[in-house]
């Protein structure tokens, strides 16, 4: 008997330390492809010359916009064209699930509307899940794999695209600069808030705006798909920032969260925090 335990216990040190080798040569290849992903997001911008943001560029824009971006320290400042933003928070995929912490890193374009993000966060002590959201090219794509292995999501097509716009437009939070290129259109609303339209490709998004008093933003609101059992689902959605801070020079929302309104109530389900902030990237670390 003593004899079978043990081998029992073998046999299991064995296979864990079997799934942590898998884990970490998937984790390599995913990384590998993200590292591509992200090169093809940023190809050209190191031969492109950063315009310099004027008043004159800004002075159509609503009161409450041009604030914010005075506010934010954008104004007379270069376009940086691309950013990375290092995160980190907390994520849950329902409403009775436990907070699980994550770590993650965005790269985002200004003059060419895409987005690369890829996070990780623990399923079971050493056992990683990993995610990439791509907005590229007008398309948005999600992958989440188990142990960087198993696939346990692959969404892409026209819910995806509109979803990743929206969450590209929201992006401007942190890259301010990109408020004022050609695809994005704003509308002035009241004194504190105003509504900008992305036209991209095929596909159109919009979303209201709020800023404070001091003029930093504060909330950002849109319809946007959410996938529910077997279907997309076209749901109110919001990120509210909770605190600023400057990076580089640029003041931006440093902690906030993103909720989706549904009919049960609202459901809050990622708590984010930026680490630090690079603007004129163009190349993956």
């Amino acid at each position: 008997m003593r004899n079978l335990l043990r081998l029992m216990m073998q046999l299991a040190i064995a296979g864990l330390l079997f799934i942590c080798l898998a884990q970490t040569g998937a984790r390599y290849l995913f990384g590998r492809t993200v590292r591509r992903e992200v090169e093809a997001l940023l190809a050209g911008l190191h031969a492109q010359t950063p315009a310099t943001i004027t008043e004159k560029e800004i002075a159509a824009l609503p009161a409450p916009v041009q604030r914010w971006l005075h506010r934010a320290g954008v104004v007379d400042r270069q376009d940086p064209l691309a950013a990375r933003i290092c995160q980190r928070g907390s994520l849950r995929t329902g409403a009775q699930r436990p907070w699980l912490p994550f770590s993650a890193v965005e790269y985002y374009t200004t003059q060419r509307p895409g987005l690369v993000w890829h996070a990780q966060w623990p399923l079971a002590p050493l056992l990683l899940a990993e995610a990439r959201d791509r907005y590229f090219r007008g398309r948005g794509h999600m992958l989440v794999k188990a142990l960087s292995l198993f696939t346990m999501t692959d969404a892409r097509g026209p819910e995806m695209d509109q979803g990743a716009l929206v969450r590209y437009l929201n992006g401007i939070m942190w890259v301010p600069h990109a408020a004022i290129t050609p695809y994005i259109t704003w509308q002035a609303v009241d004194e504190h808030t105003a509504r900008a339209t992305i036209h991209y490709g095929a596909v159109t998004a919009a979303a209201l705006f709020t800023f404070d008093a001091e003029g930093d933003c504060a909330r950002m609101e849109a319809q946007r798909y959410r996938y529910e059992g077997n279907r997309f689902v076209l749901r109110r959605w919001s990120t509210v920032a909770e605190a600023h801070e400057e990076f580089q020079g640029i003041r931006i929302p440093v902690r906030g969260q993103a909720v989706w309104h549904l009919e049960e109530g609202e459901f809050p389900y990622v708590q984010i925090e930026v680490r630090e902030i690079q603007y004129h990237v163009t190349a993956p670390c």
